[in-house]
Order: structure tokens, then sequence, then C-alpha cells
């Protein structure tokens, strides 16, 4: 009689302890706590096992694209898309990717021959006025979007790229007036600035965090998630009492966020609240135990020798003990 076989997106690995599935988790783990090195290797190992998911080369491109670059990114987006033709994300990678590679130059020069045969061609004014804002022609880029507001009013994002050229533009109260008309027009206004939010916490431009956090708050103080981002943010920027106010919140709205708890107690460490951090690490290792292992892994490979060695010892010690 022929055994029955299970269909399953991710093959068995028969050679490795973990599956294809063990690693990608395992990956997305490291992902959040930033040590991309190590995600990347992961995803490698998942992506030997089972070559053409998706989820694993899309994920692996988008870690490349941050801590490698553009060209080591390139092929596996390209491959995401020839797997899938229709996959959006890979395709706005790999044309940002592909802005990226080819000079500045070269790219206006196509924007401007495209709009001087259509000058109605929304996309490609709201195209070149993000690229005239990355040239700081802010007068240039304030311009173009205007005029894609006047063809199509009801896309938000223009609103937010003519908001940002105002801004640097020092016209303060127009550029809070822009963000207010990109409110109206869309019913998805605050899902639209957390993504500009995940994108300057993932460049590492922590006072844009805190700027589009706080905006976020102030439009719906329940959005949750925004007070990690910005705890994290003030985190970075040496504020550990902000950054631990925003992380207590964060935990009062989702009690089982462990990295919440981990990077509360490592602003507790740098204010020397050692008690404090110890609690906040118990609970952290009894909420997941991978995550606690991979934090303090990282923390191990990033601390300076001379910086809270002794502390950093103190708590492990007596976390392996009382566990």
């Amino acid at each position: 009689m022929k055994k029955e076989t299970t269909n399953s997106s991710v093959p068995e690995n028969k050679n490795n302890t973990l599956s294809a599935l063990d690693y990608y988790n395992r990956a997305c783990k490291r992902e959040a706590i930033r040590d991309y090195e190590h995600a990347i290797k992961d995803l490698d190992k998942a992506i030997i096992i089972d070559p053409d998911n998706i989820d694993f080369l899309f994920k692996r491109g988008k870690l490349k694209l941050k801590y490698l670059n553009s060209y080591a990114a390139l092929l596996d987006y390209e491959k995401v898309i020839k797997i899938n033709p229709d996959h959006n994300e890979a395709h706005y990678h790999l044309n940002f990717i592909y802005s990226k590679i080819y000079h500045n130059t070269e790219v206006m020069e196509y924007l401007n021959d495209t709009l001087e045969i259509n000058p109605e061609y929304r996309d490609e004014l709201e195209k070149r006025g993000l690229l005239k804002l990355k040239s700081n022609d802010y007068i240039g880029a304030i311009d173009d979007f205007d005029k894609a507001i006047i063809i199509n009013p009801w896309i938000w994002d223009v609103y937010t790229g003519l908001s940002e050229a105002k801004r640097l533009n020092k016209d303060v109260k127009e550029s809070k007036e822009a963000i207010i008309e990109g409110h109206k027009v869309s019913e998805y206004s605050i899902d639209n600035l957390y993504k500009y939010t995940v994108f300057y916490f993932e460049e590492q431009k922590y006072e844009d965090v805190i700027r589009f956090c706080s905006l976020i708050l102030k439009l719906n103080p329940n959005r949750f998630d925004t007070y990690y981002l910005r705890g994290v943010s003030n985190f970075e920027l040496e504020k550990y009492f902000e950054a631990i106010e925003d992380l207590s919140s964060m935990i009062n709205f989702n009690p089982a966020s462990v990295l919440s708890y981990l990077k509360r107690g490592s602003a507790k460490i740098k204010l020397k609240d050692r008690y404090g951090a110890f609690a906040d690490f118990r609970k952290a290792l009894a909420l997941d135990v991978e995550y606690f292992d991979l934090y303090f892994e990282k923390v191990n490979s990033d601390i300076k020798p001379e910086e809270f060695a002794e502390e950093m010892k103190f708590f492990l010690q007596h976390i392996v003990i009382n566990n």
C-alpha cells in the first residue's frame, strides 16, 4: 500500500535540526531586535531548504537592502517577481533599487521627457517631486506635488510629500496644513503616517520617528504600537526617561510585548536601576525564551566592555539561577 504524503508549503529538512520555517521565524525575531547580519544568515539557511519560497526571498531582499546594499537585494526581488509577477511590494522595492542604481540626473531627464509629452501624468509628477525633495529643491518639489494634487486630490502620499517639502522649506504652518488636508481625503491617514514612521525608523532617523509618532498619537492615542517605536527612538537618542515612559505605555496596552520589556530593561540599566531592569528581563524571559536569548546575544556583542558589564553579568547570572 502506498504511503500518503502530506502537502506542506515548507519542505521538511532531514539534514538539520531546524526546519526552513524555524529559520525564517528566528530571522524575523532577529530583525525585530535589528540583528540584521544573523537574520540574513538564518534566511540563507531557510532558502537552501526551500529555494522558491516567496516570503523567505522577499524578507531576505528587504534585509539585504537595509543591512548590505541595493545590489545585494536585487536578485532576491527579481526572483520573487519571476515566481509571482503580481507581487506589488517586490515591484516597489525593485523600482526603488533601480532609481538608486541609475544617476539622479538620468531619472530626472526621463521624468522631464515624460511630463513634456503628458503634463498631467500624476504618478510621474509625484516621482519628480520626490526626486526634487531628495535633491533639496524644495520649491520645485512643492510645485510638482501641488500639480499632482490638482489632478487627483485623493492620494494621501502626495500630501505627505508636500508637507515634508514645506517643512524643509521652513513653511511650518503650511506643512501642518498639508497634513491636515491629507487627513481629510483618506480614512487610512493614520496607517499611511505609520508607514512613514516605520520608514524613518528603519533609516534610523529617530528625530523624525518621534515627530511622526507624536502626530499619530495626537490623532489616535490608542495606536499603541507607536509607543514602542517612539520609545526605542528615545532610547537611541539617550532620552532614557522618555523611553521608559513610552515603553511602559506600550506594555500597558500590550502586556505580552517582549521587546518592550527588554528595551525598557536596557533603559533602566542606563539609569542604574538594576532591580527594575531585573524585573523587566525576568518578565521577558517568562514570555519568550528565544527572544530573550537572541536579544542578549546581540547586546553582549554590541556593548562596550567598560559599559555596564558588571550589571549585565549580575542580571544574567541571577536570571539563570532563578529559572
